[in-house]
C-alpha cells in the first residue's frame, strides 16, 4: 500500500469503451467514471476496503472510478455510495461522510488541470 501523504492528483479522463463522461440529473452536474492519477506517475487512486490507496492505473478497474459534483466540488467513489467523499486530511486521502462545512473535501482545478484542495 502507498502511504498519500500530501499527494498531488491531477484528473486524468479515461473513456474505455465510452464509460467516462459528464451527465446532469436533477441534482446537478457530474463527471463520472474517470480515474485519479498522481502526477508525474502512472500510479492511481483505488478505494480499497473503504480505505484510499494507490496502485497502478487500470482503466477497466471499477475501484479506481471516482464521480466529481461540480455544483459542491466534491469527489465520491465512482459506485453507489455518494455520502462519501474524497477529504484531504493532514497526512493522507481518505474517504469519509460528505459534510457541507468540511473544506478538506473541496476540490478545484488549477490552470494546468491538476485537482487539489484548501483544506
Amino acid at each position: 500500500m502507498a502511504w498519500l501523504s500530501n499527494v498531488l492528483i491531477c484528473l486524468v479522463v479515461a473513456f474505455p469503451g465510452g464509460v467516462a463522461g459528464a451527465s446532469e440529473d436533477g441534482d446537478g452536474a457530474y463527471a463520472k467514471r474517470f480515474l485519479l492519477q498522481q502526477k508525474g506517475s502512472g500510479r492511481c487512486l483505488v478505494v480499497v476496503d473503504h480505505q484510499v490507496e494507490l496502485q497502478a492505473c487500470d482503466e477497466h478497474a471499477p475501484d479506481q472510478r471516482w464521480l466529481f459534483d461540480f455544483a459542491n466540488k466534491r469527489i465520491h467513489p465512482g459506485g453507489t455510495n455518494h455520502e462519501l467523499c474524497l477529504s484531504q486530511s493532514p497526512d493522507k486521502l481518505q474517504l469519509v461522510a460528505c459534510l457541507p462545512s468540511r473544506l478538506a473535501q473541496l476540490w478545484y482545478f488549477n490552470h494546468r488541470d491538476e485537482l487539489f484542495n484548501r483544506g
